[in-house]
């Protein structure tokens, strides 16, 4: 286990205090129909925090009992210390899916429906109820999201924004956990585990998130500890493909000043596909092995003064498998074919290599804050290390024609950030809301070695198409004189390093109660190296034999530098509709930029290409309104997004020997998403809620000549092709979910059933939009019901995914030999126990 230095920096923020109006009042129009009570608003002021909304109270209350985490509400002030507890009346169950979340957009906690940014917010009830435990689930309950893989790597777009360049470029739509940023795009699929809540923001994030992330960005929220009480939650689950989980968290008041919490997952499951591997040693191949998932995270909270907390934090995962590494040929292009190789039924075909995949990972991070009466001073750092070894058969058949391995990929980052912001004692504080700050990045990453494979041959083992066709006595004599024999094998050392600084604020002026102004902006100043690039053989004397060896300390063109400035101006309006009159307008304008870099993996093209920088100018109104005297809130916006410079991958042998990377000139998305939750007629269907949310896309490359890809007709890489007028990859033009909860208390308890269904309308995985490369539209049918046991706080639920046997896939990877496909699985059932003290 590797452990970096813990840099100490960037810290949270000062929990704003939860407000509640003392006067309420009622809508005496819905009373009668609804008996829903309507909190009285109070004026918005800079810094409030959020107003938990209010529920339905009978004339008479029981005396408070212990809290009870199914039917209790936490808020609180600033001059409460611990949030004081409303209790719900009896038989008056409150579903899981209304919840006022509290979101860090802006980097301080504000109220959802209070920040002027598309943002999706959840809840680890909210999660829960709707099904959701990993990233590649997200986008059933995320308009507009898009999460597949390729060789492992996650492939994330979102409202048409995205990167399918995966390796040695940056993710456009970026992942945090606890504000610790991930570049490294392999294995972010993995299981959330216990979490406070996550938050999706849509479009460009430049001003506050910055580091490349023009397309949005995904935080992970996981619990803090608890400096009150003892607190426990454990899980276990058990579903089809033989899948075991288990999760827990433990946190711990050691002093009146010192908290500390462990939380754990432990999976492990058979793969849903009946494929085989390793044919070629082991006739009729070996199942795939299962998926191993195992994680720890520690947290240390220290509050000594009242000015000052500290937060200490670690994180390990070991994580093993095939994953979406073991894909199968279902259409072979002409070469593949020409080779033998005919299309295989993607849930039981066959890969005559032995495909595996392990992952390791290892977190320090840490934060300080400082509060005075005049700001807060936030330091945050960060030290991680990823390292991965893979197999990946590149044809996906039982051919042995290619065949890569990865000895390891790795990555080595290290971050740090200050921030300085206002609060609600600062100067100017009821008009007035400011933050300013700056980050730096450092990594190095890359290939330390890659071997490539063709048709399963070793010279010096008298092996062809795994084959032999030296006799092995004379191979071993040719092996014992010590030459350089060249065993077949192409190895590349490929690395990158990257050194970034910025510079960043933003600042929000109120011109009364009615008028919100946001200016902002981000400096940059990224630099990209090529660390080491080269291409040689191995011989059987153990020797690497290069013949090519390069780095920008060798060729200063392979060192560059990106300068870039990103703006923001938002205004927000506040009309007075809606239920409080708490309803918002808002228009957005701002650019951003994705720093260039180069393809360092180049087998045979001995000149590690660059890709010029991304920039996006983006422009978006929406409304954040709630109506009904506040039983449904509606989010929406439209938004309209030009790129200039995608940055484009190409996978093939053919080019560079694995990857090659090219830009577009320019291309666009146009488009709505919206988000609704209802409560259905509370006096009739007492917590049946619905959420409905979609999103509509119209995205082009607007002009992408002399572009590189599979030919549409025979699958042959060819160059110089017009893909301009073409769609975005990964971007459907219409996608959206609808659920159903309800929640209703019987003589035994409680009682929680959902059901939910996720549309897809279909997308390109590459831009030459061949048949091949098409993801058609598929739609995702789940159910689940849990029964809480309240005597012991014990929650039983039984659940059901793609209850129709939808056929789509995780990843459909378009390669020289035709379309490998990842698939999804069909229909899966389970049974989890939860428990919390």
């Amino acid at each position: 286990m590797k452990w970096g230095t813990v840099l100490f920096a960037g810290v949270a923020m000062l929990l704003s205090p939860f407000a509640r109006s003392a006067d309420d009042g009622r809508d005496e129009s819905l009373d009668a129909l609804l008996t829903f009570e309507e909190p009285s608003q109070p004026e918005r002021s800079s810094g409030e925090a959020p107003q938990e909304q209010e529920l339905e109270q009978e004339p008479e209350q029981e005396p408070e009992q212990e809290k009870d985490s199914y039917d209790t509400i936490a808020v609180g002030s600033a001059d409460e210390g611990p949030a004081d507890e409303i209790e719900r009346s009896p038989g008056k169950p409150r579903s899981r899916m209304i919840e006022e979340i509290v979101v860090t957009a802006q980097k301080r906690e504000e109220a959802l429906q209070d920040v002027p940014i598309s943002v999706q917010a959840f809840s680890g009830e909210g999660l829960d109820v709707r099904g959701v435990e990993s990233t590649d689930a997200l986008p059933r309950i995320t308009p507009g999201l898009t999460v597949t893989t390729q060789v492992g790597y996650t492939v994330t777009y979102l409202r048409g924004l995205g990167s399918d360049a995966f390796l040695f470029a940056d993710p456009s739509v970026v992942n945090y956990t606890d504000g610790v940023y991930n570049p490294f795009p392999l294995g972010q699929t993995t299981n959330f585990g216990d979490v406070e809540r996550i938050e999706v923001l849509k479009g460009p994030q430049g001003t506050l998130f910055g580091r490349n992330a023009i397309g949005g960005a995904i935080s992970v929220i996981t619990k803090d500890p608890s400096l009150d009480r003892t607190e426990l939650s454990a899980q276990l689950a058990y579903g089809s493909f033989d899948a075991f989980s288990a999760r827990g968290t433990l946190s711990v008041p050691l002093l009146d000043s010192l908290a500390m919490s462990v939380s754990a997952i432990h999976i492990d499951a058979e793969s849903h596909i009946d494929g085989r591997v390793n044919t070629i040693h082991v006739p009729g191949g070996e199942p795939l092995d299962r998926e191993l998932t195992d994680a720890v995270r520690g947290k240390l909270l220290w509050t000594p003064f009242d000015w000052l907390q500290v937060n200490l934090n670690g994180y390990h995962l070991d994580q093993s498998g095939t994953g979406t590494l073991y894909a199968v040929n279902v259409n072979p292009s002409l070469v593949a074919r020409a080779a033998g190789v005919q299309a295989e039924d993607p849930y039981r075909g066959f890969n005559n290599e032995d495909i595996y995949f392990d992952q390791s990972v290892d977190t320090l991070y840490g934060q300080i804050s400082i509060f005075t009466d005049a700001f807060d001073i936030k330091l945050f750092g960060s030290d991680q290390y990823i390292e991965v070894a893979q197999n990946y058969d590149f044809d996906g058949s039982d051919a042995p024609l290619v065949y890569f391995e990865v000895r390891p990929a790795s990555s080595d980052v290290q971050t740090a950030e200050f921030q300085i912001l206002s609060n609600d004692t600062s100067w100017g504080a009821d008009w007035l809301e400011w933050i300013a700050g700056a980050y730096y990045f450092k990594s190095r990453g890359g290939f330390d070695r890659l071997i490539l494979r063709v048709a399963s041959t070793n010279l010096a083992e008298g092996t062809l198409y795994g084959l032999p066709v030296v006799p092995p006595s004379i191979s071993e004599a040719i092996r014992s004189l010590g030459l350089p024999i060249p065993t077949g094998d192409i190895e590349t050392i490929s690395l990158l390093g990257t050194d970034s600084l910025s510079f960043f604020m933003q600042s929000t002026i109120s011109f009364g109660d009615a008028v919100d102004l946001t200016l902002g902006g981000r400096y940059q100043d990224e630099e990209r190296r090529v660390l080491r690039s080269t291409g040689g053989l191995r011989a059987a004397n153990g020797d690497l034999v290069n013949y090519f060896d390069t780095s920008y300390e060798r060729d200063p063109e392979l060192e560059e530098t990106t300068y870039a400035f990103s703006p923001k101006v938002t205004l927000s309006v506040y009309p007075g509709w809606g239920s409080g009159g708490d309803s918002m307008l808002y228009a957005t304008w701002q650019e951003a930029t994705k720093s260039a870099t180069y393809n360092v993996i180049n087998f045979l093209d001995f000149n590690p290409e660059k890709v010029l920088a991304e920039e996006i100018t983006a422009y978006e109104v929406g409304i954040k309104t709630s109506m009904m005297g506040g039983l449904l809130t509606l989010n929406a916006a439209a938004f309209h997004y030009t790129i200039q410079n995608p940055q484009i991958q190409i996978v093939s042998v053919l080019h560079g020997g694995v990857v090659g990377f090219e830009n577009a000139q320019e291309a666009r998305t146009i488009g709505f998403d919206f988000d609704l939750l209802a409560q259905i007629l509370p006096s009739v269907f007492d917590g049946l809620v619905l959420t409905l949310n979609g999103a509509y896309l119209d995205t082009e490359y607007t002009e992408y000549t002399n572009g590189t890809g599979f030919h549409t007709q025979t699958g042959v890489l060819t160059t110089g092709q017009d893909f301009s007028g073409n769609e975005v990859v990964r971007s459907p033009r219409f996608s959206g979910a609808v659920a159903l909860s309800q929640t209703f208390n019987t003589g035994i308890g409680p009682f929680e059933v959902n059901v939910d269904y996720y549309y897809n309308g279909g997308f390109y995985y590459r831009p030459e939009m061949s048949e091949s490369s098409r993801e058609h539209s598929y739609g995702v049918l789940g159910a689940q019901i849990s029964y809480l046991f309240e005597p012991w706080n014990l929650r039983v639920t039984a659940y059901g995914r793609n209850l129709t046997d939808a056929e789509y896939n995780y990843s459909r990877f378009i390669t020289d030999f035709g379309a490998l496909d990842a698939r999804a699985p069909l229909s899966y059932y389970g049974l989890k126990l939860q428990y919390e003290l």
